[in-house]
């Protein structure tokens, strides 16, 4: 009579913690290589997410080319505006 009933999980399930794993990704775009977040997707996204300050620099390639095509449309102008680290200057 150990079997879950519907869909709740076994007692076992729920008293495992539920952590998000720390996985570093190794091909990070992001050109902020200091940022204490850098390699961690999952940590990263979340931040932004909350700050809403800007989107995060692994997703602004993927939306530069929809949104200067979308610009271009109304006549507005696209301005690159990236921060760059002091080492890349």
């Amino acid at each position: 009579m150990n079997e879950p009933t519907g869909n709740r999980p076994s007692p076992e399930v729920t008293k495992a913690p539920m952590t998000q794993p720390k996985t570093i990704a190794d091909d990070c775009p992001c050109i902020q290589t200091h940022c204490p977040m850098h390699g961690n997707c999952v940590e990263c996204v979340a931040a932004h997410r909350k700050g809403k300050h800007h989107v995060p620099e692994c997703l602004q390639d993927q939306l530069r080319g929809a949104i200067a095509a979308l610009a271009a449309q109304v006549e507005l102008k696209t301005v690159e505006n990236r921060p760059v680290p002091e080492e890349q200057q």
